[in-house]
């Protein structure tokens, strides 16, 4: 693609995964210990915004197929259970993400929190901080001098503040912890002293936004549909089990 002058193509994967169960004299490689290693893997990769070879360091958007197995679906045994969860809707088995270094697995808390990025260019942070106390509709105002928030006084601290409450304010969608990639989601609480962030359980809560516009994202216009994919990114909301996110109709990142 680059040597056809191609380039900065987003690239999204559309159908990743491996089935559970399988025949096990015709298809001995379909264990829950392979779909376990297979997949929490794949999460970790993407979680960790590992990247590729040649773009390193950039997060791939990937489906995992799937959400739900198929129990009524012809064919073999493993055609029927790529399933996350079975079609009674319990785990499938259980995804081991440990050492994934933003979310765990059977998280069930929803304590996650999306602080600035760090490394993150601080001209695009201040853009970003700027879209969310704007148009993003954050209150603000904790972030002003003498204000429980406004220490540390830098663009990173403030922004911190701003995109999780943004986040929490949306619902903690994994689409509105971006802002053009100076967001990461982490599970580490950044509330300090009397400033308490969204989710920490302090007074600085957000209540969930309403007529606010999505932060700006990379792929904004790449809209995706889909009734048994499964979506990771580099910042996941959460099912019971799994840091993943069902899709109907969701903005990709």
């Amino acid at each position: 693609m680059e040597f056809l002058n191609v380039t900065n193509v987003p690239v999204v994967v559309l159908e990743s995964g491996w089935p559970h169960k399988g025949d096990p004299s015709t298809e001995p490689d379909a264990t829950t210990e392979n779909a376990d290693t297979y997949n929490s893997n794949l999460i970790r990769h993407v979680l960790n915004s590992t990247g590729t070879p040649k773009h390193p360091g950039i997060p791939v958007p990937t489906y995992i197929y799937e959400l739900y197995d198929e129990d009524q679906r012809p064919g073999s045994l493993s055609e029927k259970s790529w399933g996350l969860f079975d079609s009674t809707g319990l785990p499938a088995y259980t995804l081991h993400l440990a050492g994934s270094g933003l979310l765990l697995a059977n998280d069930t808390t929803n304590q996650t929190f999306c602080v600035a990025r760090e490394g993150a260019d601080p001209k695009m942070l201040q853009a970003a901080l700027d879209w969310a106390c704007g148009p993003g509709k954050v209150n603000c105002s904790v972030l002003m001098q003498g204000q429980a928030c406004s220490e540390p006084d830098d663009v990173q601290a403030h922004a911190s503040y701003a995109f999780n409450a943004y986040y929490h304010g949306m619902g903690m969608r994994s689409s509105t912890c971006y802002f053009s990639g100076v967001a990461a989601i982490t599970t580490t609480d950044p509330s300090h002293d009397t400033c308490r962030f969204a989710g920490s359980g302090g007074k600085n809560g957000t209540s969930l936004l309403n007529n606010t516009a999505l932060a700006p994202s990379a792929n904004s216009t790449a809209d995706q549909s889909s009734t048994t994919r499964t979506t990771i990114f580099t910042q996941a909301p959460f099912l019971q089990v799994l840091v993943l996110l069902t899709l109907a109709t969701l903005q990709l990142l």
